[in-house]
Order: C-alpha cells, then structure tokens, then sequence
C-alpha cells in the first residue's frame, strides 16, 4: 500500500469513528506499526485541509479525530478544533525552539548563519512561534544597520503582537 493510500485509510477510519480512535485502534485498523500510523495520519491531515477538514490528535480524549469543518455540527465541535490544532502547534513550537537554539550554536561556532532556511530574515510561521527569534533577528538587523530587514522583523513583530495598523 503507498502512503498516499494508507492516508485515505486513515480518513476513511476516521469517518467511520465519530468518536474518534486511540492511536492503538487506529494502527490496528490500518494493520501497521505505530510511526507508519503516525505519518499516514501526518499526510491524511495535509490532504484533508483544504478540502474542509480538520485530522488530528484531540488531546482531551487520547483520540484520533475527523473533523468536517463545513458541516452543520460544525459549530458544536468548534472547542475540539482548537484543542487538536493546539496540539499540533506545541510540536512546532518546541521544534522550532530547539531549531533556533542549535542554528544559534552553530552560528556561534561558525561565524555564519547554518541558512538552511534560505533568507536571513525569519518569515511570519516563525515569529508566530518564537518570538525570542524575531527579537534575535531585530537586533542582527540593526547591528547590520539593515534598514530594509529591520522593516520586515517590525512588521512581523505587529502581526505577532496584534498591533499597528491592520493590512
């Protein structure tokens, strides 16, 4: 079975489980180990998206869920949205601490930025998640006398806070 196929195992599962499934249920209804389950549900949920679907670990409940954001009851299930996207975003922000903190040794250790992110700059899904990272990148920015980048982390630094003027 590809990946893409045990994804839509993972959806079809899901839809069959209102309730949701315990990461156990599901790998034994795909009949794979518990990583390949994880990554099937990774893309499952990638895939879902923009088809107005939200795939993913309830926290509350231990349990795999389908959400269909475009149904009636959507509204009902507004509170477990939020819960299965803050579980997804604490992953992306302790990784992309430990990320900063390492780029920052490396570039201690180097005297050059690692640049495995392509631009100096940080973009907006970082300064979402670490601000520490946006007050770095401010401070390289001034030091550098970067007027244009100093821009940029300014105007990131409003949208993280929900200040300034509203685009």
């Amino acid at each position: 079975m590809t990946d893409l196929e045990l994804a839509r195992e993972v959806f079809r599962a899901l839809a069959k489980a209102p309730q949701g499934l315990t990461r156990e249920e599901l790998a034994r209804v795909l009949g794979v180990g518990d990583r390949q389950m994880r990554d099937a549900v990774a893309l499952a949920a990638e895939k879902a998206a923009p088809a107005g679907y939200l795939l993913g670990m309830d926290p509350e409940t231990g349990r795999y869920v389908l959400i269909p954001l475009n149904d009636p009851q959507a509204p009902t299930r507004k509170a477990q949205a939020r819960r299965v996207l803050a579980y997804l975003r604490s992953y992306f922000e302790t990784t992309f601490r430990r990320y900063s903190l390492m780029a920052e040794a490396f570039t201690r250790a180097y005297g050059e930025p690692p640049e495995v992110l392509g631009a100096a700059q940080p973009n907006l899904f970082q300064a979402a998640l670490n601000p520490e990272a946006l007050l770095r990148e401010a401070v390289r920015a001034w030091e550098r006398r970067d007027q244009a980048a100093l821009a940029q982390v300014m105007e990131q630094a409003q949208v993280y806070l929900g200040v300034g003027r509203a685009w």
